[in-house]
């Protein structure tokens, strides 16, 4: 369904909710931290991904697109959804 739709959705707590488009300065804000943040993980095990990346959160059985994710090590990826990444601490934040 998610790859079909003409809008984002993310699933939490068992509700499926159509996401709302960000502001131009929320949208600077995720741009400045993402760039500042993978600056600084450069040349470490970790990288940074920005709001297009979804996620897939095993701890709480949600699926969302996070503004900023962190990843520690190869990310683990959904063996239906190879642009799906299988999320649990401490491997993404």
């Amino acid at each position: 369904m998610e790859r079909e739709a003409e809008c984002k959705h993310e699933y939490f707590e068992g509700v499926i909710r159509a996401m709302a488009g960000a502001s131009y300065a929320h949208n600077r804000i995720c741009t400045n931290l993402t760039v500042e943040i993978g600056s600084q993980l450069r040349g470490k095990n970790c990288s940074a991904v920005g709001s297009d990346q979804r996620l897939q959160i095993l701890s709480g059985s949600a699926y969302v697109y996070p503004d900023l994710t962190v990843v520690c090590g190869q990310p683990e990826f959904n063996k239906e959804r190879k642009s799906l990444i299988r999320c649990s601490t401490p491997r993404c934040w």
